[in-house]
């Protein structure tokens, strides 16, 4: 029996439904995701085979390469081309971290990400720090660095809305009901990002962890702009280092 394509739209169009179609988008999404990695983890096993060496950033967008830096991150959407591109041992590489690190064992001597481990739940966190550790090279050196929520929580037991700059966010809470804004309102768009972000770590518990997956001399640092950390988020952000 073949079901007419109108008529599953219809039904689709149903305020019942709503959450079916969003169920479905969900699944393409993923469905994409899935194909631009798998597309680019061959690629990589032919064009990195036995490398070395390699640095490595994590979630750095397709838009900015690094002269000398892989970066790998996911896009299958413009403006971007979503193509894995690499020349030599810099580039794009279109890959979900969610899955693995397209890499060989033990083949980066640098990793830097910043403002990405966020985006992760912490048993997806867990899992990408792991493909962390098997790609380093011993000896090998990471630099994290992830959003400091500490002066927001403050700011919340001190109903402090000055530190919390209540009025330049005013607009990215356009959906609040007028009059029902509050500082939590503020701390839940800080902390969550519309949902963007799943899991927090302030650098106690990150240092922990990063101690039980095996890494060795894990501490806190300062911004060091040489080192890829972007100014404007030395104010709000923390930064965790350690190697192999």
């Amino acid at each position: 029996m073949r079901i007419p394509v109108r008529r599953v739209l219809f039904f689709l169009d149903i305020p019942e439904l709503t959450h079916v179609k969003v169920a479905l988008r969900n699944i393409m999404t993923e469905w994409q995701l899935a194909r631009a990695s798998a597309k680019s983890l061959r690629t990589c096993r032919k064009a990195l085979a036995g490398k070395k060496g390699l640095q490595l950033e994590l979630g750095g967008g397709a838009g900015g390469i690094r002269p000398g830096w892989i970066n790998i991150d996911i896009a299958f959407a413009a403006p971007y081309s979503c193509k894995t591109q690499l020349n030599g041992t810099e580039g794009y590489i279109n890959s979900d971290l969610r899955a693995r690190i397209p890499l060989e064992n033990e083949c980066v001597s640098k990793l830097f990400m910043s403002h990405i481990l966020e985006h992760f739940d912490y048993r997806e966190g867990v899992k990408l720090l792991r493909e962390v550790y098997r790609c380093m090279q011993p000896g090998g050196q990471i630099r994290v660095v992830m959003p400091d929520y500490s002066a927001f929580f403050k700011a919340c037991v001190a109903r402090n809305e000055e530190i919390l700059c209540f009025r330049s966010r005013a607009k990215r809470l356009a959906y609040i009901l007028p009059g029902a804004e509050s500082i939590a309102d503020y701390i839940s768009l800080g902390v969550y990002e519309n949902g963007q972000h799943k899991w927090i770590h302030d650098a106690d518990s990150l240092c922990r962890l990063l101690s039980v997956l095996g890494f060795r001399n894990v501490s806190l640092d300062h911004f060091r702009p040489e080192c890829l950390d972007v100014p404007i988020r030395a104010k709000d952000s923390f930064v965790v280092v350690a190697e192999k």
